[in-house]
């Protein structure tokens, strides 16, 4: 696996649910610093750009360094195989969260 966000089509599922538009807007608090900040969001689509982007990131390194390196160092304190990537029970697993 190259990536644990990007070759995992539930995560991506996850970031296309309906009350996206909501949470973002919420933490984003309507976009009312885009005027202070040039780096943030100005719109759903960018933010959400934004997010997808960083998301990727996290995916690349938990994919190779962290991965490459969890059985490694869970044996030293475990007797069972630790996934980096997990993957949530069901799709809707995430939105219990919020």
């Amino acid at each position: 696996m190259a990536n644990c966000y990007s070759d995992r089509p539930e995560l991506r599922f996850e970031l296309n649910h309906p009350l996206m538009q909501r949470i973002v807007e919420l933490k984003e608090r309507n976009f009312r610093d885009k005027d202070q900040y040039d780096y943030a969001p100005e719109t759903f689509e960018d933010a959400m750009d934004s997010y997808d982007r960083v998301l990727g990131i996290v995916g690349d390194i938990t994919a190779t360094t962290i991965a490459e390196n969890a059985e490694g160092v869970d044996g030293k304190a475990l007797t069972t195989k630790v996934t980096a990537c997990a993957t949530p029970a069901a799709p809707s697993a995430i939105w219990r969260l919020w």
